[in-house]
C-alpha cells in the first residue's frame, strides 16, 4: 500500500482545484482525480451542483459512505436556527446560525472519531457579478488554511511549541446544540503517526476555540508555555499570507479534509440576503 503524501500549501500561492458536477458523476477518471486531489491537497470545489435540499447527501454518497450525527445526515447552515428533525429534541443552536464571523477551526473535535471529509453546498447564496469578491451586494467570505502547513511552520520556528501541541491533551466539548447531549473528547491539538521511514508525520489537527479546548492541570510554567504555543499556532493560521479566500456561488460544493484544514467565515452583512449552505 503506497499512501499518498500530503501536498502542503500556502494560501498566497495555492489555487482552489475545481471540478464540474456532471463530469464527476459520469466519468470515473474525474472521480479518481477528485479523490486524489482530496487526499493530497485536502480540498476541492465542485461547481454546478443542483440547488436542492439533500443534494449534498446524494453527492457525498457518490464519493464514500456518510456518517450521521445528532444533527442528522446534513446540517443546514442558515442565519436562523434549523428546526430539529429528531422527535423529542428542542431547537438546536449554533454560532453558524448567526451573522457573526467565525474564526478558524475544525468541526466537531469533541466527537470520536472526528469527522473526516466534509461537504459544504451553497444552495442559496449571494455572489459578486464581476467575480471580484467581496462586493457591496455580497460581503460574506469563506476562508481556508492548510493546518498541516501551519504546523510545519511552527515546528521549524519553535520545535518545543510544536511538541507541546502534540503532547498536551485538551478537552473539547459540546451540548449537542440543544442541551440534549454531552459530547466530550480529550486529545492533543496535533496528532502524529508513523510516516515515511523513521519520520513521524501529522495525522490530524483539532482546533476550535468555540468547542472548549480546555487545557489540563499543568504547572504554571508549563501552562504558560502551552498557551504561548497555541497562541502562536493561531497567529500563524490567521496570517493573511497563508489564507485562501473564496466566495461561494449558488451551486458550489466544497469538499475538504476536516482533520487537516481549518475553515472560517466572515460576518454576514444585512445586504447579503438569504444564505443557505
Amino acid at each position: 500500500y503506497n499512501k499518498l503524501k500530503p501536498r502542503l500549501w500556502s494560501g498566497s500561492e495555492a489555487t482552489m482545484p475545481m471540478f464540474a458536477y456532471e463530469e464527476v458523476l459520469q466519468d470515473a477518471r474525474v472521480r479518481l482525480a477528485l479523490t486524489e486531489e482530496l487526499l493530497t491537497g485536502g480540498q476541492a470545489l465542485v461547481r454546478g451542483v443542483p440547488q436542492r435540499e439533500g443534494e449534498v447527501v446524494r453527492f457525498g454518497q457518490v464519493l464514500s459512505t456518510l456518517r450521521s450525527t445528532d444533527w442528522g445526515a446534513c446540517f443546514n447552515v442558515r442565519t436562523k436556527p434549523d428546526p430539529s428533525k429528531i422527535v423529542g429534541q428542542g431547537e438546536k443552536k449554533d454560532l453558524a446560525y448567526t451573522p457573526k464571523p467565525i474564526g478558524f477551526h475544525t468541526d466537531n473535535p469533541y466527537r470520536f472519531p472526528t469527522p473526516d471529509f466534509q461537504l459544504l453546498h451553497a444552495i442559496d447564496h449571494c455572489s459578486c457579478p464581476d467575480g471580484h469578491a467581496p462586493c457591496d451586494g455580497c460581503q460574506v467570505m469563506n476562508y481556508m488554511v492548510d493546518a498541516f502547513y501551519i504546523a510545519e511552520l511552527l515546528r521549524q520556528e519553535d520545535p518545543e511549541a510544536f511538541r507541546m501541541l502534540c503532547e498536551v491533551p485538551v478537552r473539547f466539548e459540546n451540548n449537542g446544540g440543544d442541551g440534549g447531549s454531552a459530547l466530550v473528547h480529550v486529545a492533543p491539538h496535533l496528532e502524529l503517526e508513523e510516516g515515511y521511514g523513521s519520520e513521524r508525520v501529522l495525522k490530524a489537527v483539532r482546533f476550535s476555540a468555540k468547542s472548549g479546548q480546555y487545557a489540563p492541570p499543568l504547572s504554571p510554567e508549563r501552562l504558560e508555555a502551552f498557551y504561548r504555543a497555541r497562541r502562536r499556532f493561531s497567529e500563524l493560521a490567521h496570517d493573511p499570507q497563508y489564507v485562501m479566500s473564496l466566495q461561494f456561488k449558488p451551486g458550489d460544493l466544497l469538499v475538504f479534509d476536516n482533520q487537516r484544514l481549518l475553515h472560517a467565515r466572515s460576518g454576514i452583512a444585512p445586504t447579503d440576503g438569504e444564505r443557505w449552505v
